[in-house]
């Protein structure tokens, strides 16, 4: 019994981390992402491209 509550609890620590770890991760990926297109000349990233109006 003592056995799967060890277990039960390496699992939850395991879990809590990647939690608490995942955000920070994206952000850092993101901002490396921005510094990488800044260096090659791009000024502005976005994420969602605005929609061409082809109407002109």
């Amino acid at each position: 019994m003592l056995d799967i509550t060890r277990e039960t609890v390496a699992y939850g620590l395991i879990a809590l981390t990647f939690l608490a770890t995942a955000p920070i991760i994206g952000v850092t990926l993101q901002r490396r992402k921005r510094d990488r297109l800044r260096r090659r000349g791009i000024k502005r990233y976005e994420r969602q491209p605005k929609r061409m109006n082809k109407a002109s």
